[in-house]
């Protein structure tokens, strides 16, 4: 089954959890219930943004002014779910507020089912997202495969939680549940937008002075400068840097390109890194400087071998 098949019908069935804990949720005064169905979409916003960036990866043609395609489309979907949910937060809080001053009873049966029903549907959206056949396993099913079991750990709250009312009466455990998993979508909501903004910003994922130290391991190079690490989306890096040697033929250039290569793989084997080198000579004049300082020269004293 291609990824895209699976990434579809599997928000499909989330969906469809989607509708059934929400109107659920309404329908039997499940606080619990309808703060798991507000869960569930960031379980269907993942999945839709693994798709639409697997559409896009897999599209060949795009506008002349997008040079790295539409990649960080699924960056912005993602910060304005952020903010969707956020809205939702605030409204089970308000609600959780309320209830807690003046408790509703709940139908504890049809909540039981509704939630097992949401269970069912996610190992069935599991076992679509199951692990690939082929070595590579796809970053994208991967993040969507553990949004699902995340979803499902909160719909087997529910159904606890809401046991617990059936035999006890005790109408707030539903508010607690839902001021719960109303603190898991504000952790969700952080890692969300901390990734986002983190892309947005070109933040690094790995400690440069480190892993310049590593490509000191390669022979032939001597020194290097203007060393770049991000991320153009949350499976494709960009790595630039300017390396100086002593080393003037095509050939050795190309060695060293592919060694370095190499390391970048070796450190983020699921990701796709564009790699850009600008080879130089020990001392010559290189005006690329972030800084803005007037010139730079190639550091010979940057490391000693």
């Amino acid at each position: 089954m291609k990824d895209q098949i699976k990434l579809a019908t599997s928000a499909l069935v989330t969906s469809l959890i989607f509708i059934a804990e929400l109107l659920g949720g309404i329908f039997f005064n499940s606080l619990s219930l309808l703060s798991d169905s507000f869960h569930v979409i960031i379980d269907i916003s993942a999945l839709l943004m693994s798709l639409l960036a697997l559409k896009f990866a897999l599209k060949e043609k795009h506008g002349e002014d997008f040079t790295f395609g539409y990649h960080r489309i699924e960056v912005f979907a993602a910060i304005i779910n952020a903010f969707i949910l956020g809205i939702t937060v605030y409204i089970i809080i308000q609600e959780a507020i309320s209830r807690f001053l003046y408790p509703v009873p709940i139908e504890v049966i049809p909540t039981i089912i509704i939630a097992i029903i949401g269970i069912s549907a996610n190992l069935v959206s599991m076992f679509i997202l199951r692990a690939p056949h082929s070595h590579h396993e796809d970053v994208n099913i991967k993040s969507a495969f553990y949004h699902v079991i995340g979803d499902t750990l909160a719909s087997v709250g529910v159904i606890v939680g809401t046991t617990i009312i059936l035999f006890t009466n005790f109408y707030w455990i539903d508010t607690v549940i839902a001021l719960l998993i109303a603190g898991i979508l504000m952790i969700s909501i952080y890692r969300i937008l901390r990734s986002s903004l983190g892309i947005l910003m070109q933040k690094s994922s790995i400690k440069i002075s480190e892993f310049r130290d590593m490509l000191y391991e390669i022979e032939d190079i001597e020194a290097i400068h203007d060393l770049h690490f991000w991320f153009l989306c949350s499976h494709i890096g960009i790595f630039t840097a300017h390396v100086c040697t002593t080393k003037e033929k095509i050939d050795d250039f190309s060695k060293i390109s592919n060694q370095i290569k190499e390391k970048l793989d070796e450190k983020f084997k699921s990701l796709n890194i564009h790699v850009t080198i600008q080879f130089e000579k020990m001392g010559e004049h290189c005006t690329c400087d972030l800084s803005h300082r007037d010139s730079l020269t190639c550091p010979l004293d940057e490391h000693e071998h």
